[in-house]
């Protein structure tokens, strides 16, 4: 077999495990071939990265291959990373079959296993924490908008409010939609029937920079003493709901809201 054959053997046999990563790790990560080469012990190596997109791109090292001659592959030293250097595995294979069938035993050891168990789990965990952008639309049409989040624990944040309606308008125009709008927001779905209310002025929020009406606010609501107050008489969901006040006929809000932001402690 050719050098040049044998260079293509061993990153198609690499690249066959970093296929199958996706595969054991439930689609939470994917597996990429860094190639590199070592300055001080004169080494080629090919590791496979593991890549969990939802833990911000984290790389694992998990498996690399290396050789001592640039230009003679075989043998080819292949090491299995665990969580603990005592635990690493190591073998030399003499050529494409047993490389093969090293990486085979590798992808499917108990300890591959255990570190993309490990990854999903957390992965699993930020889904669970992560924002989930709701974009509402009130007018005079539609004044009441809602939803519901299933954990009583978390807040939600506000983020912005557009006058979609008076966008492209002059200043004068939107800033007689704002002057005479509001919008309240409520939380409920505690046991005694609780609500906490919270009523925005939106002319409050115009400031001489505001050439468009769009407002940025991250308002966090209900806010974190608030939510310590009534965490312990929440039920298992909480309601929010948008109400528009207007004395303008001719207005569409758009809203821009996050759930499960923070957690209340």
């Amino acid at each position: 077999m050719g050098i040049e054959n044998d260079t293509i053997d061993i990153e198609n046999a690499m690249n066959e495990v970093a296929d199958r990563i996706k595969v054991l790790s439930k689609n939470m990560c994917i597996g990429v071939i860094v190639q590199g080469f070592n300055e001080h012990t004169g080494e080629v190596t090919l590791s496979l990265q593991v890549v969990t997109p939802k833990l911000k791109h984290y790389s694992y090292r998990l498996i690399e291959a290396s050789s001592k001659d640039f230009l003679e592959r075989f043998p080819v030293n292949l090491k299995l990373f665990a969580k603990h250097p005592s635990n690493h595995q190591n073998a030399s294979c003499k050529d494409t079959a047993s490389l093969r069938s090293t990486l085979k035993d590798y992808s499917d050891s108990p300890i591959t296993q255990l570190i993309l168990n490990h990854l999903i789990s957390l992965g699993a965990l930020v889904d669970e924490y992560l924002d989930e952008s709701i974009e509402l639309t009130l007018n005079k049409n539609r004044l009441k908008d809602q939803f519901q989040v299933n954990n009583p624990n978390r807040p939600i944040t506000l983020k912005k409010i557009i006058l979609s309606s008076h966008f492209s308008s002059s200043e004068n125009e939107w800033l007689k939609v704002v002057l005479g709008s509001q919008i309240k927001i409520r939380c409920s779905g505690f046991v005694n029937g609780e609500v906490i209310e919270h009523t925005i002025a939106l002319i409050s929020l115009v400031s001489p920079y505001h050439a468009r009406p769009v407002f940025d606010l991250n308002l966090i609501f209900p806010s974190i003493s608030e939510m310590n107050i009534f965490k312990n008489s929440a039920t298992t969901t909480l309601n929010y709901e948008f109400e528009l006040i207007t004395n303008s006929e001719d207005v569409v809000f758009s809203l821009l809201v996050e759930k499960n932001t923070l957690k209340a402690h």
